[in-house]
């Protein structure tokens, strides 16, 4: 009898077992499951290396020189591109551009209607401006407000006049921009920035965008001139070099740059800008 119910308990379980089998399978013998699963991983670690090589080349792109930037502009306005329009969008003009040049322009534009200072922000941004700041797109938006906000409050070159709208202080009327013609002012003969190169606010900031791409190792006025060689050869004379040092000078009172050494004799005085540990302290 013991026999006979030990058989009949044995010959249920094994059926109970391959009806498990059946369903879930044998996890010792390989399934396609197996081969799904291990399809996937394969596609995971291909993904995460594409991924990985985006995130590079978006790194690289970000840190193009300005003058880079500049040349990719200048490409599209020739025509240069898979649609003959170019890889950049004609409107992106403020590529490669400073803040407060971006204002400058913007108020010129406007005819120095006094303008908040977000709104000269985004426009900045539509219009190609890159600065600093990274994140999702609204956290760069918000962070471009205030930096503009932080470099449009400091500047000898605008004046606020109150809840948050700023205007040029040094404004005429012949100085109103049009993009969309953007030859020549006066003269027939003189290019909008060669014109624009006895304002002094103009020297300013071309030497500001001058600096910027010197680095932070120490640089004297030459330096710049050397840079302004290919930007600006109009300022690049001797005579303009009064222009350059007064330029370099504002910019140290405005805490723009740093003089590591006064220039004594012949030798020049030396400057620096500063690094990006020194501005989020300073800021």
């Amino acid at each position: 009898m013991v026999r006979l119910l030990r058989s009949a308990q044995n010959r249920h379980f094994n059926r109970r077992q391959r009806g498990f089998n059946a369903i879930f399978g044998d996890s010792a013998v390989p399934t396609e499951w197996d081969d799904m699963i291990k399809t996937i991983e394969r596609q995971k670690v291909q993904l995460e290396e594409v991924l990985a090589s985006y995130k590079a080349f978006r790194e690289k792109l970000a840190s193009l020189p300005p003058e880079v930037v500049r040349g990719m502009a200048s490409l599209d306005k020739s025509g240069i591109g898979p649609s003959g329009t170019g890889a950049i969008s004609e409107k992106q003009d403020f590529a490669g551009k400073a803040a407060l040049d971006c204002a400058a322009i913007i108020l010129r534009e406007r005819n120095n209607e006094p303008t908040h200072y977000s709104v000269i922000a985004k426009e900045s941004l539509r219009r190609g401006y890159k600065g600093r700041s990274k994140g999702t797109p609204e956290e760069v938006e918000t962070r471009t407000v205030q930096s503009f906000w932080a470099a449009m409050s400091r500047s000898e070159e605008l004046e606020g006049v109150g809840k948050g709208c700023y205007r040029l202080k040094n404004f005429r009327a012949s100085q109103v921009s049009h993009p969309a013609e953007n030859q020549h002012v006066g003269d027939p003969g003189i290019p909008i920035a060669a014109a624009e190169i006895a304002d002094r606010s103009s020297v300013l900031t071309i030497v500001r965008e001058s600096v910027r791409q010197l680095g932070h190792s120490p640089f004297s006025m030459h330096s710049v001139i050397e840079v302004l060689k290919d930007s600006h050869p109009e300022l690049a004379d001797q005579e303009k070099r009064p222009q350059i040092t007064s330029a370099l000078k504002r910019m140290c009172e405005l805490n723009e740059i740093a003089e590591v050494q006064k220039g004594t004799g012949r030798a020049p005085s030396l400057f620096r800008n500063f690094t990006v540990s020194e501005e989020r302290k300073r800021g």
